[in-house]
């Protein structure tokens, strides 16, 4: 018997912006997306239960760049599985003509357990 555990991080926020005058604009970038993992666990393994923690998205702040997600995660302290949450956006600066980029990736770690069958 086997178990297939999927988890997907908070996704990030996206930046904050500073105030604008008249003709100017100002666009934070996008938070990143939580990331996705998943892996198949035997019943040995997973055993009668699990704790699991679930990544809150990021909050939103004004002038700053946007927080990020949290981490998934199951087993004590993700010993199973963990998918971390993405980042905040960058902060948007206010002018005629400016914009502002989205978070940088990370990377999950892999589950353990079974292989895939």
């Amino acid at each position: 018997k086997f178990c297939l555990i999927e988890a997907i991080g908070g996704g990030g926020a996206g930046g904050g912006c500073a105030a604008t005058s008249l003709g100017q604009i100002a666009a934070g970038g996008g938070g990143q997306a939580g990331n996705y993992n998943m892996a198949i666990f035997s019943a040995a393994i997973i055993g009668s239960s699990k704790p699991i923690t679930i990544g809150l998205g990021g909050t939103g702040v004004v002038n700053s760049s946007g927080n990020g997600g949290g981490t998934t995660s199951v087993g004590s302290g993700g010993s199973l599985l963990q998918a971390f949450g993405g980042n905040g956006g960058a902060r948007g600066a206010n002018g005629s003509t400016t914009y502002s980029q989205g978070g940088i990736g990370t990377v999950g770690t892999f589950g353990r357990g079974a292989p895939f069958l």
